[in-house]
């Protein structure tokens, strides 16, 4: 008793035991101890006992009554051992698993969040990918159905796109047009201008955005082209021009009628009359 509860045993005699329980356990211990006494049967239970310093200590108890020969009980023996170290392993490990517990919670509403932050972000990406298909659908309609011809070439005036009407201008299918160096179509001036203006702009020289042409046909025939030009990147990078070019062969050809005299004006009109009568 000495070594476990600090109290010799000389002074433990006639003392109330409950005196040794810390006061918040007695309302645990004490129904045990009823049934235990009103059954006749062992019992078994935890408390604090206060040892002799003062301080508490977890013990562990094994309470059997002591019954007469007519029945009655007049005491018990009470076996204890300390089983501190025992609540204490316990107790840490309620608290790992308490924070274990906790830092699981906080992990789910994380994830949970970066899910929803996901979910949202899935969601954006998608509204922005249809207006983007949107975008290009529209786009290439107008492309495909303007009345320029729309040609995109890389850095080496190779070309990567061209749209119908530009076929129909020289002549050439697009499959036949596409990977070829654009200005091969061009006449030897027009192919220096094209190149040299192009360069000056690459480099940031302020040149003119707009710029006539002729183009050769597939069939050997010239058409004279107003040209336009715009630079830009692609998604990796690459620089790339798109070449509008708006066909005004037959505006150059009214204009140098115009410069005509009279009588010669009226002599090319009327051969132009006659030879669409005789088609």
């Amino acid at each position: 008793h000495k070594d476990i509860l600090g109290i010799c045993a000389e002074d433990m005699v006639g003392m109330n035991a409950y005196e040794l329980v810390h006061p918040d356990d007695m309302e645990k211990i004490l129904p045990v101890i009823r049934e235990s006494i009103a059954r006749r049967k062992p019992a078994k239970f935890e408390y604090r006992s206060r040892h002799g310093d003062g301080h508490y200590f977890w013990t562990e108890a094994n309470a059997n009554p002591l019954i007469e020969e007519d029945g009655s009980i007049s005491g018990a023996i009470l076996v204890t051992r300390d089983i501190t170290e025992k609540k204490e392993a316990e107790e840490a490990l309620r608290r790992a698993h308490d924070e274990l517990e906790e830092k699981v919670r906080e992990r789910t509403i994380e994830l949970s969040q970066t899910n929803a932050e996901l979910q949202q972000e899935i969601k954006e990406r998608k509204r922005t990918e249809a207006m983007l298909r949107e975008s290009e659908e529209r786009y290439r309609s107008i492309v495909e159905n303007t009345h320029d011809g729309i040609v995109i070439v890389d850095e080496d005036f190779h070309v990567v796109y061209a749209n119908p009407e530009m076929g129909f201008i020289s002549g050439y299918n697009i499959e036949e047009e596409l990977g070829r160096d654009f200005t091969v179509f061009l006449d030897g001036q027009s192919r220096e201008k094209a190149k040299d203006s192009t360069l000056r702009r690459r480099r940031g020289e302020d040149v003119p955005s707009v710029y006539e042409v002729t183009l050769i046909r597939k069939d050997g025939g010239f058409r004279t082209g107003e040209v336009r030009i715009s630079l830009f990147r692609d998604s990796t990078g690459k620089l790339l021009s798109v070449v509008h070019f708006l066909d005004i062969t037959g505006r150059k050809h009214s204009e140098e009628l115009l410069l005509l005299p009279e009588k010669d004006l009226l002599r090319v009109l009327a051969a132009g009359y006659i030879e669409k009568m005789d088609k």
